[in-house]
Protein backbone atom coordinates (compact mmCIF):
# COMPACT_ATOMS: atom_id res chain seq x y z
CA UNK A 1 0.00 0.00 0.00
CA UNK A 2 1.39 3.37 -0.67
CA UNK A 3 1.68 5.93 2.22
CA UNK A 4 0.93 9.44 1.05
CA UNK A 5 -1.06 11.58 3.77
CA UNK A 6 -4.26 11.68 1.03
CA UNK A 7 -4.09 7.99 0.75
CA UNK A 8 -3.47 7.21 4.20
CA UNK A 9 -6.75 9.78 5.45
CA UNK A 10 -8.41 8.05 2.52
CA UNK A 11 -7.75 4.17 4.28
CA UNK A 12 -8.58 5.70 7.02
CA UNK A 13 -12.29 6.84 5.92
CA UNK A 14 -12.71 3.78 3.98
CA UNK A 15 -11.68 1.84 6.98
CA UNK A 16 -15.02 3.68 9.27
CA UNK A 17 -17.44 3.41 6.27
CA UNK A 18 -16.83 -0.42 6.45
CA UNK A 19 -16.86 -0.74 9.35
CA UNK A 20 -19.96 0.77 9.99
CA UNK A 21 -21.69 -0.80 7.17
CA UNK A 22 -20.46 -4.18 7.98
CA UNK A 23 -21.76 -3.56 11.84
CA UNK A 24 -25.15 -2.57 10.56
CA UNK A 25 -25.52 -5.79 8.08
CA UNK A 26 -24.68 -7.68 10.52
CA UNK A 27 -27.67 -6.07 12.35
CA UNK A 28 -29.56 -6.49 10.11
CA UNK A 29 -29.13 -10.61 9.72
CA UNK A 30 -29.41 -11.13 12.93
CA UNK A 31 -31.75 -8.86 14.17
CA UNK A 32 -29.99 -7.12 16.79
CA UNK A 33 -29.34 -3.71 17.87
CA UNK A 34 -25.62 -3.06 18.43
CA UNK A 35 -26.32 0.98 19.54
CA UNK A 36 -24.13 2.47 16.53
CA UNK A 37 -26.97 4.23 14.71
CA UNK A 38 -27.57 7.18 17.53
CA UNK A 39 -24.43 6.88 18.60
CA UNK A 40 -23.39 10.74 17.74
CA UNK A 41 -27.28 11.86 17.19
CA UNK A 42 -30.26 11.03 18.65
CA UNK A 43 -33.74 10.54 16.24
CA UNK A 44 -36.47 11.36 18.56
CA UNK A 45 -38.78 10.98 15.19
CA UNK A 46 -37.75 7.37 14.50
CA UNK A 47 -41.50 5.17 14.44
CA UNK A 48 -40.35 1.39 14.94
CA UNK A 49 -37.12 -0.35 13.91
CA UNK A 50 -33.83 0.88 14.81
CA UNK A 51 -33.96 4.26 14.97
CA UNK A 52 -31.35 5.97 12.64
CA UNK A 53 -30.42 2.69 11.20
CA UNK A 54 -29.20 2.74 7.44
CA UNK A 55 -31.44 0.55 5.42
CA UNK A 56 -29.46 -2.75 4.28
CA UNK A 57 -29.36 -2.08 0.61
CA UNK A 58 -27.48 1.20 1.62
CA UNK A 59 -25.53 -0.24 4.05
CA UNK A 60 -24.05 -3.00 1.24
CA UNK A 61 -23.78 -0.27 -1.45
CA UNK A 62 -21.39 1.69 1.43
CA UNK A 63 -19.35 -1.60 2.79
CA UNK A 64 -19.13 -2.62 -1.14
CA UNK A 65 -17.46 1.02 -2.06
CA UNK A 66 -15.12 1.08 0.85
CA UNK A 67 -13.36 -2.37 -0.05
CA UNK A 68 -13.17 -0.93 -3.29
CA UNK A 69 -11.60 2.11 -2.08
CA UNK A 70 -9.18 0.02 0.39
CA UNK A 71 -8.01 -1.99 -2.47
CA UNK A 72 -7.42 1.22 -5.11
CA UNK A 73 -4.11 1.82 -3.32
CA UNK A 74 -2.83 -1.41 -3.37
CA UNK A 75 0.42 -1.74 -5.19
CA UNK A 76 -0.44 -4.34 -7.24
CA UNK A 77 -2.14 -3.77 -10.86
CA UNK A 78 -4.50 -6.90 -10.42
CA UNK A 79 -5.68 -5.85 -6.94
CA UNK A 80 -6.20 -2.08 -8.07
CA UNK A 81 -8.16 -3.73 -11.37
CA UNK A 82 -10.15 -6.02 -9.20
CA UNK A 83 -11.30 -2.80 -6.69
CA UNK A 84 -13.74 -1.76 -9.51
CA UNK A 85 -15.98 -4.50 -9.09
CA UNK A 86 -17.10 -3.32 -5.75
CA UNK A 87 -17.01 0.05 -6.61
CA UNK A 88 -19.55 -0.66 -9.96
CA UNK A 89 -21.42 -2.65 -7.51
CA UNK A 90 -21.98 0.01 -4.81
CA UNK A 91 -22.69 2.44 -7.72
CA UNK A 92 -25.27 -0.13 -8.94
CA UNK A 93 -26.72 -0.28 -5.59
CA UNK A 94 -27.35 3.38 -5.54
CA UNK A 95 -28.45 3.85 -8.63
CA UNK A 96 -31.24 1.16 -8.09
CA UNK A 97 -32.39 3.31 -5.17
CA UNK A 98 -32.05 6.15 -6.55
CA UNK A 99 -34.28 5.17 -9.38
CA UNK A 100 -36.90 3.79 -6.96
CA UNK A 101 -36.94 7.00 -5.36
CA UNK A 102 -37.78 8.50 -8.43
CA UNK A 103 -40.45 6.39 -9.08
CA UNK A 104 -42.29 8.68 -7.22
CA UNK A 105 -43.87 6.33 -4.59
CA UNK A 106 -46.16 4.51 -6.90
CA UNK A 107 -44.82 0.63 -5.65
CA UNK A 108 -48.68 0.29 -4.51
CA UNK A 109 -49.77 0.15 -7.82
CA UNK A 110 -47.73 -2.16 -9.33
CA UNK A 111 -47.22 -5.69 -8.67
CA UNK A 112 -44.19 -5.26 -5.87
CA UNK A 113 -46.91 -5.06 -3.36
CA UNK A 114 -47.77 -8.62 -4.10
CA UNK A 115 -44.39 -9.28 -4.23
CA UNK A 116 -43.78 -8.12 -0.65
CA UNK A 117 -46.80 -9.27 0.41
CA UNK A 118 -45.48 -13.11 -0.93
CA UNK A 119 -41.78 -11.40 1.41
CA UNK A 120 -43.60 -12.34 4.52
CA UNK A 121 -43.47 -15.91 4.06
CA UNK A 122 -39.56 -16.11 3.56
CA UNK A 123 -37.85 -18.46 5.60
CA UNK A 124 -35.03 -15.55 6.29
CA UNK A 125 -36.14 -13.11 9.21
CA UNK A 126 -34.24 -9.60 7.30
CA UNK A 127 -36.71 -10.25 4.25
CA UNK A 128 -39.74 -10.63 6.92
CA UNK A 129 -38.87 -7.28 8.62
CA UNK A 130 -38.37 -5.39 5.88
CA UNK A 131 -40.91 -6.44 3.39
CA UNK A 132 -43.55 -5.76 6.19
CA UNK A 133 -42.27 -2.53 6.97
CA UNK A 134 -42.17 -1.74 3.27
CA UNK A 135 -45.71 -2.55 2.94
CA UNK A 136 -46.46 -0.22 5.74
CA UNK A 137 -44.61 3.00 3.66
CA UNK A 138 -46.85 1.98 0.68
CA UNK A 139 -50.19 1.43 2.52
CA UNK A 140 -50.75 -2.04 0.77
CA UNK A 141 -54.28 -2.66 2.06
CA UNK A 142 -54.62 -5.82 0.44
CA UNK A 143 -51.72 -6.97 2.97
CA UNK A 144 -53.44 -6.45 6.13
CA UNK A 145 -54.76 -9.94 6.79
CA UNK A 146 -51.18 -11.44 6.30
CA UNK A 147 -49.37 -8.75 8.36
CA UNK A 148 -51.78 -9.39 11.06
CA UNK A 149 -51.25 -13.12 10.85
CA UNK A 150 -47.44 -12.12 11.14
CA UNK A 151 -48.11 -10.12 13.89
CA UNK A 152 -48.99 -12.55 15.98
CA UNK A 153 -47.15 -15.52 14.78
CA UNK A 154 -43.70 -14.30 14.10
CA UNK A 155 -40.68 -13.29 16.52
CA UNK A 156 -39.10 -9.70 17.48
CA UNK A 157 -39.27 -6.92 15.33
CA UNK A 158 -40.66 -8.60 12.36
CA UNK A 159 -43.56 -9.17 14.37
CA UNK A 160 -44.01 -5.28 15.36
CA UNK A 161 -42.98 -4.54 12.10
CA UNK A 162 -46.06 -6.00 10.55
CA UNK A 163 -47.90 -4.46 13.68
CA UNK A 164 -47.12 -1.01 13.31
CA UNK A 165 -47.23 -1.53 9.38
CA UNK A 166 -51.44 -2.98 10.03
CA UNK A 167 -51.66 0.68 12.25
CA UNK A 168 -50.38 2.71 9.45
CA UNK A 169 -52.44 1.09 6.64
CA UNK A 170 -55.96 0.44 9.14
CA UNK A 171 -55.90 0.89 12.51
CA UNK A 172 -59.35 -0.13 12.56
CA UNK A 173 -58.42 -3.79 11.41
CA UNK A 174 -55.70 -3.22 14.28
CA UNK A 175 -57.49 -1.62 17.02
CA UNK A 176 -60.15 -5.11 16.26
CA UNK A 177 -57.39 -7.53 15.99
CA UNK A 178 -55.86 -6.46 19.18
CA UNK A 179 -59.25 -7.79 21.37
CA UNK A 180 -58.50 -11.13 20.21
CA UNK A 181 -57.64 -13.67 22.37
CA UNK A 182 -54.75 -14.89 20.14
CA UNK A 183 -53.43 -11.20 19.40
CA UNK A 184 -50.17 -11.38 21.35
CA UNK A 185 -48.25 -8.68 22.56
CA UNK A 186 -46.62 -6.92 19.26
CA UNK A 187 -50.32 -5.98 18.13
CA UNK A 188 -51.86 -5.15 21.99
CA UNK A 189 -48.42 -2.34 22.19
CA UNK A 190 -49.06 -1.32 18.77
CA UNK A 191 -52.73 -0.61 19.70
CA UNK A 192 -51.54 1.15 22.69
CA UNK A 193 -49.62 3.29 20.73
CA UNK A 194 -52.67 4.07 18.87
CA UNK A 195 -54.65 4.91 21.70
CA UNK A 196 -51.93 7.82 23.48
Amino acid sequence: MRTTDRQRLRAILASGAGVVATATIYEHLRGVDLGIDELLFDDPFATGGTPGQMVLGTAIALALTATGMLCLDSLRRRVRVAALAPLLAGGAIGFVGLVGYGDGGRLAETDGAAALTRALDDRIYFVRLHAARALGQVGERGAVERLLRQAREDRFEAARAAAEAVARIDPAALLAAAQADDAGPHLHEAADLLAV
